[in-house]
């Protein structure tokens, strides 16, 4: 993996996409695209956290790239849960490792797109990226070859 994106979800009521939300998420694809330049569908997978509004945000992202969303069988809310908790964190690097694309885009919410940023950086880096929280419908990316960060796509 090469590029790791971090999304928060769209706005929600109720804790499924609003209309407002769908924009922001279709809105989002074309400045992702514009970021990642040429790319193979194969080279991108897209993951997302298990709520209705994180696999629905997912799905449209993952349409638009021609590939298939893969709910990541954990809810992935927020930075004390991801920093406090080993196994959660441990997990939640091991399983985008072990996907083959060179891009990855996880789907969350709240802090979570921050922290996931966070962990990697420090891992590979040695440092935090400084972000704290993302709004509906940006995302962030981590080049993970370089240590780039872009916030708030």
């Amino acid at each position: 993996m090469q590029k790791l994106i971090t999304v928060r979800h769209g706005h929600h009521q109720w804790g499924e996409l609003s209309e407002e939300g769908k924009k922001q998420i279709a809105d989002l694809v074309p400045r992702l695209k514009l970021i990642l330049g040429d790319y193979n569908k194969s080279t991108v997978a897209v993951l997302s956290s298990t709520s209705l509004r994180t696999k629905q945000s997912g799905e449209i992202i993952a349409g638009e790239f021609g590939v298939t969303n893969q709910p990541l069988g954990v809810f992935l809310y927020d930075n004390y849960d991801m920093f406090g908790n080993v196994q959660l964190r441990d997990w939640i690097v091991e399983g985008v490792k072990s996907h083959e694309a060179n891009i990855v885009i996880i789907v969350t919410h709240f802090e979570a797109p921050a922290a996931i940023l966070n962990i990697f950086s420090q891992a590979r880096f040695g440092k935090k990226v400084g972000c704290f929280q993302t709004a509906n419908g940006f995302a962030n990316l981590l080049n993970l070859e370089t240590g780039e960060v872009i916030l708030g796509i």
